[in-house]
């Protein structure tokens, strides 16, 4: 019960910090018409004065919002330029939830109770080291994502969360067949494996939205995005008691594949956003969609070419 009632420290504390928060400038300069408090904002955040490239950055985006209409959802699906940011974003917040990370964070202390033959409080201590190792990640990912790039910390993240599901896969079975040291694989497989999620797949998803639409078709797009994210979330809160059932050791091998699938997307559809405004992000979806067009509309006419022999040929 007293461990119940500490979890409202954070939240007064948050309360209590907020208001020192520097607003969003974006939001104070393109909404609130507020270039001196977007520049104030920029300042504190940056923590430096050269901030006027970002700023014009910022007034070039306000100028394409005055111009440009808000988009609903049905233009935002409708949309080729805009369907392709949707899809992207969409299967990132899958990837993010549907990675197992959840059944890690959920159902960590009944993981650790089953590696560690039933010990109650050895799995507490674990788990207590699982959400210790998270946040420092986490703050770690923060310092890394300006430096490596959103996609690059997304594959090395995925592609780690998919070896050590292995490796815990492996670990569960070696202490299925009574090899002691399979439950300390286990351990060690889900502590890389929270870290491989923080250093991308945990904190990417939340910003890339924004880095992908314009102020416009943002809200519309970070609203799907959230609905798909805790729509994902439940579903796996729901349904991994039933794999620990059905599928026993092999219960984390469907979050193994769909990790796979999901690294593979990323590696061939998600660009780099990393050093790029948004309107070179949504250039890049342009030309997408018009190399896309281009080769189903060649595909289109050969196909309606008559086959040529070599009797026609001869005739």
């Amino acid at each position: 019960m007293m461990f119940t009632g500490a979890a409202v420290i954070p939240a007064i504390l948050q309360l209590m910090i907020l208001p020192f928060c520097p607003g969003s400038p974006r939001y104070l300069y393109i909404t609130k018409l507020d270039r001196e408090k977007a520049t104030n904002a920029l300042v504190k955040l940056r923590g430096t004065a050269l901030v006027e490239e970002e700023l014009q950055e910022i007034s070039n985006e306000a100028s394409m919002v005055r111009t440009e209409p808000k988009i609903s959802f049905r233009s935002l699906v409708a949309n080729p330029v805009l369907r392709q940011p949707l899809v992207i974003c969409v299967i990132i917040q899958l990837a993010q939830q549907l990675s197992g990370i959840n059944a890690v964070i959920y159902y960590s202390t009944s993981i650790f109770k089953n590696a560690l033959s039933g010990n109650e409080e050895y799995a507490s201590y674990a788990t207590l080291g699982i959400g210790a190792v998270n946040v420092i990640m986490t703050i770690v990912s923060a310092i890394l994502v300006e430096r490596a790039g959103r996609k690059t910390l997304l594959l090395w993240g995925l592609g780690g969360m998919f070896i050590f599901s292995l490796l815990l896969t492996g670990g569960l079975l070696l202490k299925n067949y009574g090899i002691y040291w399979g439950s300390y694989v286990c351990i060690l497989a889900v502590i890389f494996y929270v870290i491989s999620f923080a250093i991308g797949p945990g904190s990417i998803p939340w910003f890339i939205v924004a880095e992908v639409f314009s102020q416009g078709a943002r809200s519309a797009a970070i609203s799907i995005s959230v609905l798909v994210n805790w729509a994902a979330n439940g579903t796996v809160g729901l349904v991994y008691p039933e794999f620990q059932k059905g599928l026993k050791e092999y219960n984390f091998v469907p979050f193994t594949v769909l990790l796979a699938l999901f690294w593979v997307f990323i590696y061939y559809k998600v660009p780099e956003t990393k050093g790029k405004t948004v309107e070179e992000m949504t250039e890049i979806f342009k030309r997408n969609t018009i190399e896309k067009k281009s080769i189903t509309a060649n595909t289109h006419y050969s196909e309606k070419q008559p086959l040529v022999t070599d009797d026609d040929n001869h005739d």
